[in-house]
């Protein structure tokens, strides 16, 4: 079984909180997902979850740059922007 509720007590794993995307890993089998039955969890079994996060800091790592340029350049478009308004009006 792979889906488990907020307050449920499964075996120790690393949880996915679909509700809001958060990563949470119970040490012990004693140990009780947070929040009440509102909140889905899934569990990643731990073989998949190292290729999936290697995939995730790759995809950050690819498109920081590409970010980052991106604010640069609607910055200055916008200060450009700015100017010519002020000079035409």
């Amino acid at each position: 079984m792979f889906h488990y509720k907020g307050g449920d007590q499964p075996k120790n794993g690393i949880f996915l909180n679909l509700t809001d995307w958060q990563i949470v890993t119970l040490p012990s089998a004693d140990n009780i997902l947070p929040g009440n039955a509102d909140r889905e969890y899934l569990r990643l079994p731990a073989i998949l979850f190292v290729p999936l996060a290697l995939g995730m800091g790759g995809a950050y790592v690819m498109y920081l740059p590409f970010i980052g340029f991106a604010v640069v350049f609607d910055a200055l478009a916008k200060a450009t922007g700015r100017t010519l308004r002020s000079l035409i009006i």
